[in-house]
């Protein structure tokens, strides 16, 4: 419950931070998700040396240096896109120390664990999907640490970018920038929870269109996770490798 709990609060007080407004009521459409066509399709292009990642048919570019977290309780090594499902809620962990690292959270916006905040922003329109956001809040703007939380209008994703470094409110407004749609045909590898069964593990896989693989073994195990990792672009009707663990 600490987890969550800490990390709540660290959302609700940076988003509702004095800060910049980003893309209030105008397209932001501005060259910066390029799609190239191949043989299976169109194929959406991340901006040079970022990747996308995210929840459902939603992403957002991050720097490919970045890695990916799904692990509840776990410490980051470097800067970390870092997803957050049930199962934070509920074990006891420490605080897990985030303040040296830039990081983008993901995790449903029904969840409750990310919060826009008391001022938000309903009128924003990027690459033609509705934002609603908290604008940017910047202890200083151009070296941060800056923040900025905001979900797409009709998906089940929220979004909680914290950079540090150069540039920062310009970096945060980067990423929110970036957020788009996936084509037909791509999707992103969901968040298995850790812990979830691999029955219902499979399940979930199929739901997003997806097929699920575990190892063979000849006792219950339940996923730890899974190779792509959560929020990888995938082509539908990939197959997405289990981990497991002894249950």
């Amino acid at each position: 419950m600490r987890l969550m709990a800490a990390l709540t609060a660290v959302l609700l007080l940076t988003a509702c931070g004095s800060g910049t407004s980003v893309g209030q009521g105008t397209s932001a459409s501005s060259g910066t998700t390029p799609a190239v066509t191949s043989a299976g399709g169109t194929v959406l292009q991340p901006p040079e040396d970022r990747r996308w990642v995210g929840m459902d048919d939603v992403v957002v570019a991050v720097p490919e240096r970045w890695g990916t977290e799904t692990q509840p309780c776990a410490e980051p090594v470097g800067d970390t896109v870092f997803f957050i499902g049930p199962s934070s809620a509920v074990l006891d962990c420490a605080t897990v120390p985030t303040a040296h690292v830039s990081s983008l959270t993901i995790t449903s916006a029904g969840s409750g664990a990310v919060s826009l905040g008391r001022r938000v922003d309903l009128g924003a329109e990027v690459n033609d999907l509705r934002i609603s956001h908290s604008g940017i809040a910047c202890r200083a703007a151009l070296t941060g640490p800056c923040t900025l939380t905001f979900v797409v209008s009709g998906a089940d994703a929220a979004f909680h970018v914290i950079y540090r470094g150069a540039d920062a409110e310009a970096f945060v407004d980067g990423v929110f920038r970036s957020v788009t749609r996936l084509p037909s045909g791509q999707t992103t590898v969901p968040l298995i929870d850790y812990g979830t069964s691999v029955v219902e593990a499979e399940k979930q896989l199929i739901e997003a269109g997806l097929v699920g693989h575990a190892p063979d073994v000849n006792f219950p195990h339940y996923a730890t996770g899974t190779h792509p990792p959560a929020g990888t672009v995938v082509e539908v009707g990939q197959v997405v490798e289990l981990t497991i663990g002894d249950g």
